[in-house]
């Protein structure tokens, strides 16, 4: 029998991780949950969406194949999540999405379009990191993301600027 995730991460304090950390291991013992689990970050009860979307995260963090059958919902989600603290979840999960270069490049306009206009500090800085990431896969965004995170570095937020300094000095690639 499949869990009921809109059951199993309600209840307690919404800030709370609930059995957010069950729920993200029974996803990856086994993949074939990812759905239901995905579906649970859509809910109506906040901390059942907040808790599913940092599981849905957790689980799919290592295994980016297992939400490749999501990709189309995933990408859809941008537009109907209102949450902050299921958007940021949003933003790192669809980075790891393995995209053509015409679905990164629309992934990128759409998180800088949000960078400029996103209202929760943390999904900021999930939405710079998303970015990188994709940029790390597609050279052609390079230019973009440098612009960019030179931009960032004068945020007001400190949590933003210092994820900019920490993303422009990264080894990983030199922008």
């Amino acid at each position: 029998m499949k869990p009921d995730f809109e059951i199993l991460l309600s209840g307690g304090p919404r800030n709370g991780v609930g059995a957010r950390d069950d729920a993200a291991a029974m996803a990856k013992a086994d993949p074939s949950l990812l759905p239901s689990l995905f579906r649970a970050m859509l809910s109506q009860r906040a901390e059942v969406a907040m808790r599913a979307a940092s599981a849905f995260d957790l689980a799919s963090q290592n295994h980016p194949e297992t939400i490749a059958d999501l990709k189309e919902e995933i990408l859809a989600a941008f537009d109907r999540v209102l949450q902050p603290d299921v958007r940021w979840h949003l933003y790192s999960v669809s980075a790891r999405l393995d995209l053509s270069e015409a679905e990164a490049l629309a992934l990128a306009a759409r998180l800088e379009g949000l960078i400029e206009t996103e209202t929760s500090r943390i999904a900021v800085v999930n939405a710079l990191q998303a970015l990188f990431d994709l940029a790390l896969k597609f050279q052609g965004l390079r230019e973009k993301l440098r612009v960019i995170l030179q931009a960032q570095c004068h945020h007001e937020a400190g949590s933003i600027r210092a994820r900019a300094r920490k993303l422009l000095s990264d080894k990983r690639y030199r922008l």
